[in-house]
């Protein structure tokens, strides 16, 4: 999905907001989002952040979209 795509999706409620999802995962302020795209798992909506934290350490999560 391309940034318009999602957000037309969280718009209209078929996935939640990116901002929920991190909050959820524990994703907080410190760390620097890189990246995002929502991909299918499956059938399963997901996003996989690309995240850098205070420390340099740069991760991708895979991030339950619904």
């Amino acid at each position: 999905m391309g940034n318009r795509e999602i957000q037309d999706a969280v718009s209209s409620g078929e996935i939640r907001s990116l901002d929920a999802v991190l909050a959820e995962a524990g994703v907080d302020s410190s760390q620097s989002v890189l990246n995002v795209q929502v991909c299918d798992r499956g059938g399963r909506l997901v996003y996989v952040v690309g995240v850098l934290s205070p420390s340099g350490e740069a991760r991708n999560l895979e991030l339950g979209a619904r």
